[in-house]
């Protein structure tokens, strides 16, 4: 376990773009969505840690865990690139309900692990269904939050790079971004008590919440 606990465990806050919000922190909308399956992991506590940032900020939070959630695949209809059509997908599942409530936020957070070189599959499914979000308005801001285990912060870079771009090419900038390593071992992230790792590196849990802060007032 002493070994175990050696581990490095790192979190980076991503270099922001100097864009503003348009409108003051006590009147935003923000939408955090955990795709992490794992309850109460490392990927859910820095999620906590932003929400609490914004929360503290004066912004209002409404949260979604997508493992918990009915999401079907997109299965290519292309029905949602229909320019007159009045609904965003011609599936019936969770997402009806959350369309408007994205269309209607003014950021998003979300936070994912890294298992197999990639975004997790429940964070797959559901950014594959966003392609009727072009024909909307979709928020204007975002924060990407990702967690691995490997102990090397730069390994996955290019999987949040890839979130990020995917977001741009919505019309939603991602302007934070968190990465997190270290939650590899015997554990795979959780201490003796099925707790956490991050919860022991308060400072490093910090760059979360100032994070989630910032994504609502600079």
């Amino acid at each position: 376990m002493d070994a175990y606990f050696a581990l490095p465990i790192q979190v980076k806050r991503w270099e922001r773009p100097p864009v503003p919000p348009t409108k003051p922190a006590k009147e935003m909308k923000v939408l955090a969505f955990y795709a992490s399956p794992r309850q109460n992991g490392n990927t859910a506590v820095l999620i906590d840690e932003a929400v609490r940032g914004v929360e503290d900020a004066g912004a209002k939070v409404e949260k979604f865990k997508l493992a918990k959630m009915k999401i079907n695949y997109c299965i290519g209809c292309r029905r949602c690139r229909e320019k007159d059509r009045p609904v965003f997908c011609a599936q019936k599942d969770d997402m009806t309900d959350i369309y408007p409530k994205i269309v209607e936020s003014d950021a998003i957070i979300i936070g994912f692990p890294v298992y197999s070189a990639r975004e997790c599959a429940q964070l797959s499914t559901f950014i594959d269904r966003w392609d009727c979000i072009g024909r909307f308005d979709p928020p204007k801001r975002a924060m990407v939050i990702g967690t691995w285990g490997l102990p090397t912060i730069d390994t996955y870079d290019y999987v949040i790079e890839n979130i990020m771009l995917y977001l741009n090419a919505h019309g939603v900038q991602a302007v934070e971004a968190i990465s997190a390593c270290g939650f590899e071992g015997i554990l795979h992230g959780f201490d003796e008590n099925r707790k956490a790792t991050i919860l022991r590196y308060p400072e490093e849990l910090k760059k979360a919440y100032e994070s989630g802060k910032s994504l609502v007032t600079e």
